[in-house]
Order: structure tokens, then C-alpha cells, then sequence
């Protein structure tokens, strides 16, 4: 269930630190800034989502936040300082990072929205159900002059599998 899932990531948050151990403190400082980012993201994510904010520029932030920052960015910089812990990262990582991070956050968005779950193994639509303010969702609500709020704002019922349907 959820509670062995949040335990399950706890043991493995501790393992990771454990690892740090002994590397160069640019190396652990670099890591913080991941962790710290990555706590930022996730709490964006959910003030967002109960907030019902789908417009472009928050989801995009969520985004920016939370998959551009800790799952492409931050680990470019962690792998330029320990391959050279003694150099700066060169500040074209970190613009590539936070580009190829939203392409993958946008990537992952799709798939969520239109991909099939015998080949992505994830299913479809659930970003929609838990109303999470996604960067699909978040263009859908420009494009759609504010349908995607008007389904999954706040204070809005669950919606029902056809209003899914017609918002994919």
C-alpha cells in the first residue's frame, strides 16, 4: 500500500545518502540542491493540482520544477562534478538539462494522455483522473479556452470516464 511505498522510498533515500560518503563536498552540495528541488517540485505539484491551476505557465513550472530540475538537470551536473569535481560545471549543462528535462516532462505528459499501456506500462488518463497539473493539460487549457478547468477545477465533481474521454 502507500504507507510501505512512502517506506520503501525512505529506505532508499537513506541507501542513496549513504552512498555520498566520502565524495567531494561539491558533489554532496549538488545532491542537496536535488533533493531540495525535488521536495519543491513534488509540493508545486500538489498545491497546483488542489488549486485546480491548469494554465500553461503553472504547469510548465511544475514541470521546470519537478522532472526538468531532478530527473535531467541535476544529474548532468552531478555526473560533470564527479567526473571533475575540481572544474565548474559549464553553464550550457544546465541550459541543456532544464531543455531536454521539459522535452522529457512533455514526453511523459503525452504518453500519460494518449499512450498505449501495453507499451508505455502505465495507464492512460490518470493524470486527468487525479487532476494533476500536467503540461498536456496545461496547453489543452489555452487551446481549449479554460475546458480543463471547467472539468477538474477545484470544488468540481470526480469527472466521469466520458468527460475524460472527451477531454483526451
Amino acid at each position: 500500500g502507500e504507507s510501505l511505498a512512502v517506506l520503501a522510498g525512505d529506505l532508499a533515500f537513506a541507501l542513496a545518502q549513504r552512498q555520498l560518503r566520502g565524495l567531494p563536498s561539491a558533489v554532496c552540495v549538488a545532491w542537496d540542491d536535488m533533493v531540495v528541488e525535488l521536495v519543491q517540485g513534488q509540493r508545486l505539484d500538489l498545491v497546483f493540482a488542489a488549486e485546480g491551476r491548469f494554465d500553461q505557465a503553472s504547469t510548465l513550472a511544475v514541470a521546470q520544477a519537478k522532472t526538468a530540475a531532478y530527473s535531467v538537470a541535476r544529474p548532468l551536473e552531478l555526473g560533470a562534478l564527479l567526473a571533475r569535481p575540481d572544474q565548474p560545471v559549464p553553464a550550457w549543462l544546465g541550459t541543456f538539462g532544464a531543455c531536454a528535462g521539459e522535452a522529457f516532462a512533455l514526453a511523459d505528459d503525452l504518453l500519460g494522455v494518449f499512450g498505449d499501456p501495453a507499451v508505455t506500462g502505465k495507464p492512460v488518463a490518470d493524470d486527468i483522473r487525479q487532476r494533476k497539473p500536467s503540461t498536456v493539460l496545461g496547453i489543452a487549457e489555452d487551446v481549449l479556452g479554460g475546458a480543463v478547468t471547467q472539468l477538474l477545477g477545484p470544488q468540481r465533481p470526480t469527472p466521469t470516464e466520458p468527460q475524460i474521454e472527451q477531454l483526451r
